[in-house]
């Protein structure tokens, strides 16, 4: 009896993992009610070809419209969702096919009534920036926004091309700084969004920001940035450096029946990320108001 028991258990469990919620760790308060919650999908990469290796191009419009379902479910629904970058893959510079790819994907992507924040990625950029804009309605590649009704958050957008391939420049470098000036000064806390992770620990394939260097010692200055929220790297990774948590998205094109996006829900002590398919469930804990880094969650 045990014995099936337990085998019914793991069944669930693998079921649960593949196909809908990640299994692992969960919402250590759910009957609390968090402050907001958001939705984040990192590397949907749409394209109009074949299947390469185990990226599966075509089938994330149909992984888009699981997410748009799931969103649906959710009581209030999530505040926004940041599309942490590579929309389309680019096919390589035919300007043709590329703004066939956008179409296609922005039409799946609306389909998701929530508000969007996008983040450029390579890929992206590729596809032609002007292009992109155009076709999910943005206007702007690094920006700073609050909710509305929420005070003591604040969430950051950056391009991680702006300078180069994974490079962040020095104009978009000192208005970074001074978004998390202003933001220390009115107390509050922040969540950066960018495409490429920081660290090689939050990333398997070492698939991450060319020059991170500069952007960490502001992350360590700034006293308030509780997460470094990324893509880029398929595999998606997570690592807690001085206080800020380092987590990144897999990536939705990879596998052709796995999906993969997370909703991340902040409470006064903790964020709570909720993770469909590929991506694994977490409680990451937020330093205590006297500032002390918190200890490291289980993984």
């Amino acid at each position: 009896m045990v014995n099936r028991l337990l085998v019914s258990f793991v069944f669930g469990v693998l079921f649960l993992s593949g196909l809908g919620v990640g299994a692992a760790g969960g919402d250590a308060a759910a009957s609390a009610k968090p402050v907001l919650t958001f939705a984040a999908v990192a590397d949907i990469q749409y394209a109009d070809k074949k299947t390469v290796g185990t990226r599966n191009y075509r089938e994330s419009p149909t992984k888009l419209a699981h997410l748009a379902t799931e969103m649906k479910k959710q009581t209030p629904p999530p505040a926004f969702i940041v599309g942490l970058g590579d929309f389309t893959d680019g096919q390589n510079g035919d300007v043709k096919k590329a703004k066939a790819d956008v179409e296609t994907v922005a039409a799946a992507m609306k389909r998701v009534s929530l508000p969007w924040h996008y983040v450029l990625g390579n890929h992206d950029a590729s596809a032609g920036r002007k292009l992109l804009a155009a076709a999910v309605g943005f206007t702007r590649l690094h920006y700073d926004f609050g909710v509305p009704g929420v005070k003591g958050w604040r969430f950051v957008v950056l391009d991680g091309n702006d300078a180069g391939y994974g490079i962040i420049g020095k104009e978009q470098l000192a208005w970074l700084k001074g978004v998390l000036d202003t933001a220390k000064a009115k107390g509050e806390r922040v969540v950066c969004f960018c495409h490429f992770p920081l660290l090689k620990e939050a990333s398997p394939q070492d698939h991450r920001m060319a020059k991170p260097e500069p952007i960490l010692e502001l992350l360590d200055r700034a006293g308030g940035v509780v997460a470094w929220i990324a893509g880029h790297d398929h595999l998606g990774g997570y690592v807690l450096r001085n206080g800020v948590h380092h987590l990144t998205i897999q990536g939705m094109v990879e596998t052709k029946d796995q999906n993969a996006f997370a909703l991340v829900r902040i409470f006064s002590d903790h964020l709570s990320v909720v993770g469909f398919g590929r991506v694994p469930s977490r409680n990451l804990p937020l330093p205590p108001p006297s500032g002390t880094p918190p200890a490291v969650p289980g993984r």
